[in-house]
């Protein structure tokens, strides 16, 4: 159970990054500053590809086929 809630944790802390990324870059963009479209979308395509990949790998270890 351990290593569940560690992976929750560290989950919601990628997703609150993603919030604040978001709310950060709708923010800033009318005043000229932010993030260039492509760059917004890469930082947010890899980290929530990063989120699919870990729990990939806590899946599997937490959860072992034979």
């Amino acid at each position: 159970m351990r290593y569940a809630d560690h992976a929750y944790g560290i989950t919601q802390a990628w997703v609150g990054f993603l919030i604040v990324l978001t709310i950060a870059q709708f923010s800033l963009k009318p005043l000229g500053l932010g993030l260039s479209d492509g760059a917004f979308v890469a930082v947010f395509t890899t980290t929530t590809a990063a989120v699919f990949g870990f729990w990939l790998l806590v899946g599997k270890y937490l959860f072992r086929s034979r």
